[in-house]
């Protein structure tokens, strides 16, 4: 929630963050996933010091903690939880303290129709520790009007030429031009487009087993009609903290130049 937009609302950004996650949870709710309780400031701070280094969970099973932080109340953050201690970016994958971490950019998805369940490979058949982020915004329908214009001019005159030397029309142009139709019928009834973005962040305990694990999630995604996956090297570091589930949103230039 961004507190300048509601500057002159009246409405607070803890009121307004509240109102936005009641119907996301009651939808998740709906569709059968399990929405546990608020994460609060101790849960929130183990889940970043796991993230970090997944190999800490041994040292964190022998923490204390007292009925105000298992009942989500304590405020104090005891510092075994802290994380993290230590960062050092390399060009190709970042170490945070004891875990290794490479960051993969979806930078396309499937163009095809998908079912049900078309993620389950990358989510469920990973041999090792991972983290899939998406991240989605509304696009302003000024902006989405105007692409949606650029890309109808861009798919017609690659069917008018096709038609006019008497060349096959590819399956995916023909499904290019259907879905510029949907676009324009949901733009024309009032529903938003979004923009999305999706980030998979690889963890192992060395760098050997990261670069083992990195190739193993290339062939999952693949699996899941996932073509490309593009390292953001250069970029890790940067790249993790969009991972963390503190709603930290990738800076415009995280996915410049492509890796």
């Amino acid at each position: 929630v961004d507190a300048r937009r509601l500057r002159h609302s009246g409405i607070t950004a803890q009121d307004a963050a509240i109102a936005a996650a009641r119907p996301l949870a009651e939808r998740c709710t709906a569709a059968g996933l399990v929405v546990d309780r608020l994460l609060s400031p101790v849960d929130l701070a183990q889940t970043v010091r796991l993230h970090a280094d997944p190999t800490a969970r041994t040292g964190l099973d022998g923490v204390r903690r007292g009925l105000a932080a298992k009942a989500g109340l304590a405020a104090t953050v005891d510092p075994a939880l802290l994380a993290p201690l230590a960062i050092h970016a390399h060009w190709d994958a970042v170490q945070i303290d004891g875990g290794w971490h490479r960051l993969f950019w979806i930078a396309h998805w499937p163009t095809l129709t998908v079912q049900p369940g078309w993620l389950d490979p990358l989510l469920h058949d990973t041999p090792g520790a991972r983290t899939v982020a998406v991240l989605m915004e509304p696009v302003p329908p000024r902006i989405s009007r105007r692409r949606l214009n650029t890309e109808s001019v861009s798919v017609d005159a690659q069917l008018h030429l096709r038609q006019k030397h008497a060349v096959r029309v590819p399956v995916h142009l023909t499904q290019a031009h259907e879905d510029i139709d949907r676009r324009d019928a949901e733009l024309q009834a009032g529903y938003p487009e979004y923009g999305y973005a999706g980030l998979i962040d690889v963890t192992a305990p060395s760098r050997p087993a990261l670069d083992e694990a990195s190739q193993a999630m290339v062939d999952l995604a693949a699996r899941c009609g996932i073509a490309e996956l593009r390292p953001l090297h250069g970029r890790h570091d940067r790249a993790w903290a969009a991972t963390l589930p503190l709603g930290l949103a990738p800076g415009r230039g995280l996915f410049g130049g492509g890796g």
